[in-house]
């Protein structure tokens, strides 16, 4: 078969790398969220695996791949059978209107919608695909496909259990050279893996449940390692990020990687994601030794009552600042995650959040608007107070539920006071311009 990916680009770009795959526009007003919106779009690039996957598992079963950016692109491939069309949230607009031109191309090719929100909202691309997947994880249905059977309308094809059966990611079909991570991994190409899927927590806001549910599935350890090696020695790549949603859920499946990593001398650099509340000195000191360089800790707020409001666990604050504190004697590079614009937050809350985050003085620190997203708990409770049904506004940087304090307009003000005063603050400028200047 004659097989074709399709992911669009966007102004402003939108990355479906991250947010479970649903999608986010960095947009910050002033000077310097604009600057930072600016470094970021240009330093932090990262594909989304599930495109990735699915080129390799048609292309190791014998089909001709092509992956394309735009209807110019999809339109030199003559005849293809299948069009996979990975659609995201805030791209929607542009989204169907790619689909609206690649549905003329050729009345025998079959175009197949997949990714995390045509899941949840399948019938906005009914009218332009022969198909709309109806799983967060494709990977089963283009398995299936690849070997010969044929997908069926309506039907949920489940998640992909042995994560050891999919096949390497073939970044020749990508300008990988492109892909960074900077500054939280030294300069150079950066390029995902993913150990494990899934996330027992689930936190009511998590983006990431309606994709990968709650069930955790890892990956061996020699697959692990193997997929590490021929990283670097296929790819020549230094710098991994690793995309599992609690990277050290299971710390003595961390431990026995990195234990190899260290005991066959692999030399690399790697950027995790996890809770404050699933690290310890031992575990940082034995990912430091593997070649940890940085992690991203979702803080979300320093209110116990705000992180009750959104279904969030939290940590105690003492042991959640000694390891952002251990991490950075260890020269681990920290980005925190923070939310605002809770139902109930008000000027105070929010401040006093952006207080709490210059205290803890991280590297990198990021605040996103309260977006409820469909598929989740979050979107169930809040739905009433929704501002706005333009999924589009759906970026995480834009007010999309009504709070009880503060009008919309206010909101976006602190959103971008939280960074101008975070970025500003004497104390993060002696800690990590030395770092900045590299960026």
């Amino acid at each position: 078969m004659r097989i074709v990916f399709y992911d669009n680009p966007h102004n402003p770009p939108v990355d479906k790398s991250v947010t479970g795959g649903f999608g986010s526009i960095t947009e910050i007003g002033g000077l310097v969220g604009k600057l930072y919106t600016r470094l970021k779009h240009r330093s932090v690039k990262m594909p989304a695996l599930s495109v990735v996957y699915g080129i390799s598992i048609f292309k190791s079963r014998g089909h001709e791949v092509h992956f394309c950016q735009n209807v110019d692109d999809a339109r030199d491939v003559r005849r293809a059978d299948f069009i996979f069309f990975h659609a995201g949230m805030p791209s929607l607009s542009k989204d169907l209107s790619d689909l609206a031109v690649l549905r003329n191309l050729d009345h025998r090719t079959k175009i197949i919608v997949f990714g995390t929100f045509p899941k949840e909202r399948p019938e906005l691309y009914e009218d332009l695909a022969d198909m709309v997947l109806l799983d967060g994880e494709p990977e089963n249905a283009f398995t299936k496909l690849a070997t010969g059977e044929q997908l069926e309308t309506g039907v949920k094809y489940g998640q992909f259990e042995n994560l050891d059966d999919l096949p390497y990611p073939l970044w020749e079909y990508f300008n990988y050279e492109e892909f960074s991570y900077r500054p939280f991994l030294p300069g150079g190409t950066a390029l995902p893996m993913a150990l494990t899927r899934g996330c027992p927590y689930n936190c009511e806001y998590c983006n990431y449940m309606p994709q990968q549910g709650q069930k955790i599935r890892y990956r061996s350890i020699e697959s692990a390692i193997s997929e590490i090696r021929t990283l670097i020695n296929n790819y020549n790549i230094k710098n991994i990020v690793f995309r599992d949603l609690v990277f050290t859920i299971n710390k003595s499946y961390v431990e026995e990687l990195c234990k190899n990593i260290i005991r066959h001398k692999i030399n690399f650099n790697f950027s995790i994601e996890t809770r404050t509340d699933l690290l310890d000195k031992k575990i940082l000191e034995v990912m430091a030794d593997a070649g940890l360089k940085h992690i991203n800790l979702g803080i979300e707020s320093y209110s116990e009552k705000g992180l009750t409001s959104i279904g969030r666990k939290p940590d105690r604050i003492e042991h959640q600042e000694e390891i952002i504190q251990e991490a950075h004697k260890r020269g681990i590079k920290v980005s925190a995650f923070y939310i605002i614009g809770l139902p109930f937050d008000n000027e105070d809350t929010i401040k006093n959040n952006v207080k709490y985050a210059k205290k803890l003085n991280t590297l990198g620190a990021q605040f996103c608007l309260l977006t409820p997203y469909p598929g989740t708990p979050v979107f169930e409770k809040f739905k009433h107070r929704l501002l706005t049904k333009d999924w589009n506004h759906f970026t995480e940087y834009k007010p999309i539920i009504k709070n009880d304090y503060l009008s919309p307009a206010r909101l976006v003000e602190l959103r971008d006071y939280a960074y101008r005063s975070y970025y500003t603050n004497p104390a993060w400028m002696a800690k990590h311009m030395k770092e900045i200047m590299k960026w």
